[in-house]
């Protein structure tokens, strides 16, 4: 049995973007399998990596209060995916404090959780939740995309978890917005919508300070 694997990490109050990995070394034809999502827990999207799936690939419903997200690709000439990288990365926001493995689970009453190997055999797809013990890079990266139009994201990496604050400024210098997140050790993502610009055009800042680093991006939104 295959396994995605998730990191046994805290989620505070706030947007989130947990990687997701494949417990050994495969080559695949195709994959398949549903998300499942708790109440209170509201689903942004999947940021694909190493398996390239896109808008076609994926389609997502709510029921009884949960979010369910389907999953399914496939490729007549096989991919080979490495345990070492990330599959993709999914993006939610929760309403309350949680961990990963509260919020993440494999559903088992929509798509049959399923790999499909090299010779098209049905291997069994199951989820783990393992402890992330690696020292982390830093870093704050620019925005993309830049310019933008209706949002954009930062991107970056911290070495232990903690809150990371970020503040938007106009031109002027006059403070637009502010958020605070605790947020887990390794990669994470700040969205920055429009909304969070007061649906201003121009030239902004985005003052972001993580546990590591404190750097300020200049942004440009037009129209």
């Amino acid at each position: 049995m295959l396994s995605l694997q998730i990191p046994d990490t805290n989620l505070n109050v706030g947007t989130h973007s947990v990687p997701v990995s494949v417990s050994e070394d495969v080559h695949i034809s195709g994959v398949q399998f549903t998300l499942e999502l708790p109440s209170g827990t509201t689903y942004i999207g999947l940021e694909s990596e190493q398996l390239p799936i896109q808008s076609e690939n994926i389609a997502h419903f709510t029921q009884d209060g949960k979010t369910f997200i389907n999953v399914s690709y496939h490729n007549i000439h096989g991919i080979s995916l490495n345990k070492e990288n990330t599959l993709f990365n999914l993006i939610f926001s929760n309403a309350k404090n949680t961990t990963a493995k509260a919020v993440v689970k494999l559903a088992n009453n929509a798509l049959q959780p399923e790999v499909y190997g090299k010779e098209l055999e049905i291997i069994s797809l199951g989820m783990n939740v393992y402890t992330n013990t690696k020292v982390h890079e830093k870093y704050i990266s620019q925005n993309t995309p830049n310019p933008f139009r209706e949002e954009t994201v930062i991107k970056y990496a911290q070495q232990n978890e903690g809150v990371v604050n970020i503040t938007i400024y106009d031109a002027k210098g006059s403070a637009l917005y502010s958020q605070s997140n605790h947020q887990p050790a390794g990669e994470g993502q700040i969205m920055i919508q429009k909304n969070m610009l007061n649906d201003q055009y121009g030239v902004f800042f985005c003052k972001v300070k993580t546990q590591d680093a404190t750097s300020v991006i200049k942004m440009l939104r037009i129209e």
